[in-house]
């Protein structure tokens, strides 16, 4: 979702800034492409590229259920409390920041962050524990090729996943990210599999420190499995080996389920299906339920791709949920235009 580090300091929006440029780059060149051929209208360009980010959303009981299960398999639970008298309550005052000396001031910041009204005290519950109302997480400017775009635009409310009657400091990103329940997975892996064929993994980032030949150790492997190749059968389908075997894999861990359009990724209908599975993801992640989602951990990166490939940042979600900084990020006033590490 962002780069290592505070997604709201100068450096990691400037990061964030030449990622968004990049994505420019690539979209352009597929929607000239795409003019060039005739299917303006017909296609669009995330149909050819598509960008994603993980994260996970667990509902207010997963906490406590998680150490329930932790204390019950201990050696020693038999020596220990009852594991009925764990309340979400202490639990939640162990994860509570100790920022409250400005709390009344930023309030109102505070519960912007949260996604209440102005004034909300920054102590407030994020959601009732009652059943709350059909809410539609994406009423601003839908787009059917846009982010706002959802078979699931409404999001019921379920009161079994509302917010517990106890209180997070909303001042602090710690207080925000434990009352909405929310947090992101980072990724270091890098990882290429090319027409269910070819398979690269390895340890090196696109940077100076890891591709000038003389700084960091490096690793990298690329394997195909013989018999299983394109050249095998030119004009035949995608090879159905053990890299096959294992994209699918990855497609499992990563969407929780494999749907028979992702057999073959070559196939349009296989874009589409992830996309609209990763949506879905995104709206349960930002919506006001503090519930898991539906398909895994996989979330369309939230930023909008036009027609002639521009990026725009989507309307309502322009910042990371609970931690605040633009998606698109923010040139620099202070770093280079041409920075390497």
């Amino acid at each position: 979702m962002f780069p290592e580090g505070v997604p709201t300091s100068g450096s990691v929006q400037a990061i964030l800034h030449f990622q968004t440029k990049t994505r420019e780059m690539m979209y352009r060149r597929i929607a000239a492409a795409i003019r060039e051929a005739g299917l303006t209208g017909k296609v669009h360009p995330t149909d050819y590229l598509q960008f994603f980010c993980l994260g996970k959303r667990e509902s207010h009981d997963t906490a406590v259920t998680g150490l329930q299960e932790l204390l019950q398999s201990s050696p020693a639970a038999s020596n220990k409390p009852p594991v009925s008298s764990v309340s979400p309550d202490s639990i939640s005052n162990s994860m509570k920041g100790n920022n409250s000396s400005n709390q009344q001031n930023g309030n109102n910041a505070a519960a912007a962050a949260a996604g209440m009204p102005a004034g909300t005290p920054a102590t407030a519950t994020p959601a009732s524990s009652e059943k709350c109302a059909k809410v539609d997480c994406h009423s601003a400017q839908k787009d059917s090729k846009g982010l706002g775009s959802s078979r699931a635009t409404n999001v019921e409310a379920n009161a079994n996943n509302a917010a517990p009657p106890q209180s997070h400091d909303l001042g602090t990103t710690q207080g925000r990210a434990a009352a909405n329940r929310r947090f992101m997975i980072y990724v270091h892996s890098k990882l290429m599999i090319v027409d269910d064929e070819y398979v690269v993994i390895g340890s090196a980032n696109i940077n100076q420190r890891s591709l000038d030949g003389t700084r960091d150790t490096e690793i990298c492997i690329g394997a195909f499995q013989k018999g299983h190749t394109m050249g095998d059968n030119p004009k035949g389908p995608l090879p159905a080996g053990q890299v096959a075997g294992f994209r699918k894999t990855l497609f499992k861990e990563h969407l929780g389920e494999l749907l028979p359009e992702l057999d073959d990724p070559s196939d349009i209908k296989c874009m589409h299906a992830i996309k609209q599975m990763a949506q879905e993801n995104w709206e349960a992640y930002v919506g006001h339920d503090t519930a898991p989602m539906p398909h895994g951990h996989l979330m369309r990166y939230p930023v909008q791709i036009d027609e002639g490939g521009n990026a725009w940042p989507v309307p309502g979600f322009e910042e990371v949920p609970d931690l605040g900084g633009k998606f698109i990020g923010a040139k620099s006033a202070v770093l280079p235009g041409v920075l390497t590490t």
